[in-house]
């Protein structure tokens, strides 16, 4: 529980690797992440760096397609890990990182008003719809909210 190993996995999280400029580091980060995601339940504040990083171009919008295949499911499996107690700050960044990768064309990467937007393989776009699941289901929102979050991810696709 407590040791120099933990130690060492906290100095990660809060390190500056997910920044790293190699794909294979950055999904050695994300796999040491999911394998010892209890400890974020128990530290949040390392949760808010991962999920941003896991979100954002280091993570689901990162240009290589293994990065990004990766991410899905990483994110799927820390959501899960996680619970919704503790994702419940940061389900509407999450569900709107989201949200831009489902709605990109299938063949090709695309460009919106502020980035470029690579495309998800129908497989791993389960693993975001499922993420989103978990996410609107059970971090207690509002009805509302959840709502408009699953409205935005939805209407595309109906």
């Amino acid at each position: 529980r407590d040791g120099p190993f933990r130690e060492i996995v906290i100095a990660l999280h809060r390190s500056d690797i997910a920044s790293h400029s190699h794909r294979e580091v950055l999904l050695l980060y994300y796999d040491l992440a999911v394998r010892y995601s209890l400890l974020l339940k128990e530290m949040p504040e390392l949760l808010s760096s991962l999920l941003g990083a896991l979100t954002g171009n280091r993570g689901l919008q990162h240009p290589h397609p293994r990065v990004r295949s990766r991410c899905c499911y990483f994110l799927l499996r820390i959501v899960k890990s996680v619970g919704g107690k503790a994702m419940r700050p940061y389900v509407e960044a999450v569900v709107e990182g989201i949200q831009s990768l489902l709605f990109a064309p299938a063949s090709s990467s695309c460009v919106t008003s502020t980035r470029e937007v690579f495309p998800i393989p129908p497989n791993d776009a389960l693993y975001l719809f499922e993420t989103t699941g978990i996410l609107l289901g059970t971090t207690g929102l509002d009805v509302d909210l959840q709502q408009r979050c699953a409205t935005a991810v939805l209407t595309p696709h109906i």
